[in-house]
């Protein structure tokens, strides 16, 4: 999987933002997992 130039850019120009955004919906779902996981 290559990223796409035009991935690239806006990864460059607002990047961060949205890497962070995904890291916390990423987390998020991740957490949910643990807690259902836990609770049976």
């Amino acid at each position: 999987m290559e990223p796409s130039p035009e991935k690239a850019a806006a990864e460059r120009r607002g990047g961060i933002r949205s890497r962070q955004t995904r890291n916390k919906l990423l987390r998020r779902s991740q957490e949910k997992k643990l807690r259902q996981l836990q609770l049976r």
